[in-house]
């Protein structure tokens, strides 16, 4: 039930960044896509869902050790689950995305990757936030 569930939440996540921000019905929000080779964008695509499953795989060990309790506490492998649950829903976001933008435009790809970057950043070193903003 928690597998289908999550399945079902990363394909949404997949379909909304891929049809609703980048493509608009038949027109495409952001000029024409470039003529790059289709491989590109298909071996991002398998790596999004392969990401799926496995962020789906860790959720499902994530809750079942919340219930029974089978990972010791202070286990590197629960720290290593739970550094898996943090960034995971990121990366699977940062993979969709890539595999959305991947044939379009310059101006397009390098706006997703200062976004990125800004994301990560943020992320791992939150105290540059601070010196930034305060």
């Amino acid at each position: 039930m928690a597998c289908q569930f999550f399945y079902v939440q990363i394909k949404l996540i997949e379909i909304f960044i891929y049809d609703i921000l980048i493509k608009k019905g038949d027109k495409y929000m952001f000029g024409k896509p470039n003529k790059r080779p289709e491989k590109e964008e298909h071996s991002w695509k398998w790596l999004s869902r392969f990401a799926a499953i496995i962020m789906t795989v860790v959720y499902a060990v994530y809750v079942s050790n919340v219930v029974y309790n089978y990972i010791p506490f202070d286990s590197k492998w629960l720290d290593f689950l739970n550094t898996c649950v943090f960034y995971g829903p990121i990366v699977i976001c940062a993979v969709t995305a890539v595999a959305s933008v991947s044939n379009k435009g310059l101006i397009v790809r390098l706006g997703f990757l200062a976004a990125w970057v800004l994301i990560f950043l943020f992320s791992f070193f939150p105290e540059t936030f601070y010196n930034i903003i305060y």
